[in-house]
């Protein structure tokens, strides 16, 4: 797994809740918060979700932070 791809699983695995697994979060939020850059933030939601780690419940069309389920 590539650095950075780790990095946002385990931010993301630190602010989950830890009984339903849960984070309220997005790619703009991480990149605000952990000083990213978005498109990087996008890129590396999206392979850890191809890979099975995460599972985005996104709407297409908004923004603003949505649910993601941690998988592993």
């Amino acid at each position: 797994m590539p650095p950075l791809r780790f990095a946002i699983y385990m931010h993301l695995l630190l602010e989950a809740d830890s009984s339903s697994g849960f984070v309220w979060s997005s790619a703009p939020a991480l990149a605000a918060k952990y000083g990213y850059k978005t498109r990087s933030a996008q890129d590396m939601l999206a392979e850890l979700e191809a890979a099975g780690y995460i599972r985005r419940f996104c709407a297409p069309g908004r923004t603003g932070n949505f649910p993601i389920g941690i998988n592993k």
